[in-house]
């Protein structure tokens, strides 16, 4: 079964810088903030972190951990989507290069898409929605209204 992963919810996650989340063994959580991503197919995405990030986040950036991502500017969330997936590292400096033009990150971060939940405030919130089709999530993000000109 595929990524259900629509244009809209591409286009916010490529549109706006993302938050993301990794946690410790230990719990412990550090937030990052990359400041672009680009989708590499439906089920997987490159996330620019920069140097200065990646001095903060980097001993919790490792292969096969958990990430939480969600797209929106400081004060203000701009998709009512999180995604969740695995981490896989790639030394690269000529894809990080194509990908984010001028990025210092020192290596590309690809992450594998394994979940998608609804964070719209109201009953949808919390949802896990990974498991319906494109045509189910573009259902129901027209019968929410989200598919009105001024929400892409």
């Amino acid at each position: 079964m595929s990524f259900p992963t629509t244009d809209r919810l591409k286009r916010w996650y490529e549109r706006c810088e993302v938050h993301f989340a990794l946690a410790g063994d230990g719990g412990e959580v550090r937030i990052g903030i990359s400041p672009r991503v680009r989708f590499l197919a439906d089920d997987r995405l490159a996330l620019e972190v920069p140097a200065g990030v990646w001095r903060w986040v980097g001993e919790l950036l490792r292969p096969g951990r958990w990430i939480a991502l969600h797209p929106g500017e400081l004060g203000a969330v701009k998709a009512p989507y999180q995604l969740k997936g695995l981490v896989a590292l790639r030394d690269d400096p000529a894809l990080v290069s194509e990908l984010f033009p001028e990025s210092d990150a020192p290596a590309l971060v690809e992450v594998e898409l394994r979940e998608l939940f609804i964070t719209k405030p109201g009953p949808e919130a919390g949802q896990r929605v990974d498991r319906w089709t494109v045509e189910e999530l573009t259902e129901f993000e027209r019968a929410l209204g989200w598919l009105k000109e001024e929400n892409l």
